[in-house]
């Protein structure tokens, strides 16, 4: 049947493109240093790194984005070359917060987001993205909330320091949350 044969195609695809996917790296360095070494031009010059340099990138996507240039320039008749990952102008959202509460001390969300976005444009979302997934997820064990005058509503935004108690969602382990959770939608089934 027709549908059959668009899923073997399919399985077909999808095995031909692993079986290269774990061959292009020997592929591509072999290309690489062939290809590199004859298309370099005498006016070339090798520039020193700009101090602001943050290492490359390796995540899961950015290699993904980095095959799929290389394979979209082969379909189109060029050299199969994955480009090696360069070195970034600005830090991702972790290190920007970080750095910013670094410089500037203790401060409130609002102005550690401004000063986040001043530095380092569209590094983060926005406001609830910094807290959320950074603050509280990301840096849960590197931050803290602290108070701004020693007494009261705990509204600050700084680094912990060595030995330094943790906020108490960090505090809390990770297997008790989930316990507690599965207990309370079992409970909310058996009074449904």
């Amino acid at each position: 049947s027709p549908a059959r044969q668009i899923c073997r195609a399919r399985e077909m695809l999808a095995r031909s493109m692993s079986r290269l996917a774990r061959s292009l790296p020997l592929l591509a360095e072999r290309r690489l240093v062939s290809v590199s070494a004859s298309r370099l031009s005498p006016d070339v010059t090798t520039e020193p790194m700009p101090a602001a340099a943050y290492p490359p990138l390796h995540s899961r996507a950015a290699r993904r984005e980095r095959l799929q240039a290389a394979l979209a320039a082969a379909a189109r008749g060029e050299d199969f070359l994955i480009p090696p990952a360069e070195r970034r102008a600005l830090p991702g959202p972790c290190g920007a917060v970080m750095n910013v509460l670094r410089d500037g001390g203790p401060m409130a969300s609002k102005r550690l987001f401004e000063l986040c976005q001043e530095r380092y444009p569209g590094v983060l979302r926005s406001v609830t993205h910094m807290k959320e997934d950074i603050l509280l997820k990301a840096l849960l064990n590197k931050v803290v909330r602290v108070s701004s005058g020693g007494v009261g509503l705990k509204n600050l935004w700084a680094i912990r320091r060595r030995n330094q108690v943790r906020m108490a969602l960090a505090r809390k382990s990770k297997g008790k949350r989930r316990e507690n959770s599965a207990a309370t939608s079992s409970r909310e089934r058996k009074t449904d």
